[in-house]
């Protein structure tokens, strides 16, 4: 059975607009050298107890993501992680092979690091913070 993050990437590419703009690239922990942009690449950040939002029993550990859109045009960087953002925030239901009570997503803090680009590298980042109750 996937986990939580294999299914984040799964949801992300199954949506036409998302796809549209990086296809395949949505990369979890690394970003491979052939990789190009625009692409997505996420982390998990934390996990805390299990939570739940409709009063039943929890069904599993909340999780915290780390999600950069990345691109070398500043709009399409933008476009993208409003994207994301359209997808997941407050999200519940179908959620890949799965089912989720709510995903919750905000603008990462401005001291927040990219961790998907190299220094010499060129690109924008769009950082997101998601919190995916399952």
């Amino acid at each position: 059975m996937p986990d939580v993050a294999e299914r984040l990437r799964t949801f992300l590419t199954a949506d036409a607009g998302i796809a549209g703009v990086v296809s395949t690239r949505v990369h979890q922990g690394i970003v491979p050298e052939s990789s190009i942009v625009p692409y997505i690449w996420f982390r998990r950040a934390r996990t805390d107890e299990p939570r739940t939002l409709d009063g039943g029993s929890p069904s599993g550990y909340e999780q915290f993501f780390d999600i950069e859109c990345v691109s070398e045009d500043l709009d399409q960087c933008q476009d993208l992680a409003l994207a994301v953002r359209d997808k997941l925030n407050n999200y519940r239901g179908a959620f890949a092979d799965s089912t989720v009570k709510g995903i919750f997503v905000e603008d990462h803090s401005d001291d927040y690091i990219p961790r998907s680009v190299s220094s010499d590298d060129v690109a924008h980042v769009a950082a997101l913070s998601v919190q995916i109750i399952p």
